[in-house]
């Protein structure tokens, strides 16, 4: 009977969830925050195509081999143009950092921005006026935690793979079980790390920020969810086949659908911390193991998916 219960005061906490999900119009915020995140990714794009051209210049070499692969990889009317393009980018390096730079500040000011208002509606918290020079350091604080937590966490993550890899090199240990072990303890500290950036961003992204230990099941949920919406793409990708035209416009498609729908998922999570049908929470012990059971059956969905696909 009190399974019952729970199950059935879980699932009316799902329909409570995509009712207000829907009534503080979550898909509207998923777009838009969706447009706002590729458009983010231009002045990236021209930063990189700054650095490469820096690269080119200094490495003379490099350019020389790069020309000839262009020339014989294209026809000889395109691969002048081509050429050109890459001469002006090397030319105007300087310029085009400059710019990129200033872009990237700007939109990624921008995109913080609409990211923290869609969050803080699905809160339901109301947009308040607030000074403009203040609100803007505020956001380019939030977004440069953002970043380093990121970094941090998966920067974390990669090294613990890293070391995990070292030390089976190093005891001779290669068998399959070894890997299996690997494998799944890689995959156990991914969702670890996506856990800890997805509680901190929803504890920090509200304009009135919310406790972090609020945050830790809803995002032990959200970091389980993310992974299959990892394992969704790459299985998209790997169906698009070779064909060199079809994977470029599907791939297109393929990231634009893979961002909106991690926007529309990490929102919804968003909207059911204000669902409060559950029981309150417990000790912040009690909300770690249960956000640690969760990705523990998160990494064993994610290994068995692995293992079936061959992936």
């Amino acid at each position: 009977m009190r399974a019952e219960r729970r199950s059935w005061r879980r699932l009316k906490r799902v329909g409570a969830t995509l009712t207000r999900y829907r009534e503080r119009d979550g898909d509207h915020y998923a777009a838009a925050v969706t447009f706002f995140s590729l458009l983010a990714l231009v002045p990236l794009v021209m930063v990189a195509v700054s650095v490469a051209g820096f690269v080119l210049a200094g490495d003379r070499l490099l350019a020389t081999e790069l020309d000839k692969v262009i020339g014989g990889a294209l026809p000889p009317e395109i691969a002048g143009r081509v050429e050109d393009i890459v001469h002006t980018v090397v030319g105007e390096r300087g310029r085009i950092g400059l710019l990129a730079l200033a872009v990237a500040a700007y939109s990624g000011w921008s995109w913080i921005s609409n990211v923290r208002d869609a969050v803080s509606a699905m809160l339901g918290q109301e947009r308040t006026a607030r000074p403009l020079i203040r609100g803007i350091l505020a956001d380019l604080l939030v977004l440069v935690g953002a970043g380093l937590a990121m970094a941090v966490s998966f920067g974390l993550a990669a090294l613990t793979g890293a070391a995990g890899t070292w030390l089976l090199e190093l005891t001779g240990l290669t068998g399959g079980f070894a890997h299996f072990v690997l494998v799944a303890g890689s995959l156990l500290l991914g969702l670890a790390a996506n856990w800890l950036v997805i509680a901190w961003c929803l504890a920090r992204l509200p304009r009135r920020p919310l406790p972090l230990r609020s945050t830790l099941r809803p995002a032990g949920a959200a970091a389980v969810g993310l992974a299959a919406l990892q394992q969704a793409g790459g299985l998209y990708l790997h169906l698009l086949g070779r064909s060199p035209a079809v994977a470029a416009f599907g791939t297109l498609v393929g990231v634009l659908l893979f961002v909106y729908l991690v926007v529309r998922w990490l929102l919804m999570v968003t909207v059911w911390i204000t669902v409060r049908d559950d029981p309150p929470a417990g000790t912040l012990g009690a909300d770690v193991r249960y956000a640690g059971t969760t990705l523990g059956a998160g990494a064993s969905a994610e290994l068995v998916v692995r293992t079936l696909t061959g992936r």
